[in-house]
């Protein structure tokens, strides 16, 4: 996957690669973007989440 996130800056600029963007921002606004983020970041999360029996009260719309 990538590399471990120890700080908020590491986790920001993974996002950023991740999601194709400049600014965290454009995850909200950039459909693409926002897309990315749900596929490769938000999406394994939750499958993850669920195997392991944690709920998150996220789901995707």
């Amino acid at each position: 996957m990538g590399f471990p996130c120890y700080e908020a800056k590491d986790a920001a600029r993974f996002i950023r690669d991740e999601c194709c963007v400049r600014h965290l921002a454009n995850v909200e606004y950039d459909p693409a973007a926002k897309a990315r983020f749900e596929r490769n970041i938000s999406g394994p999360y939750l499958i993850w989440c669920a195997r392991q029996g944690v709920s998150t009260g996220v789901t995707h719309e």
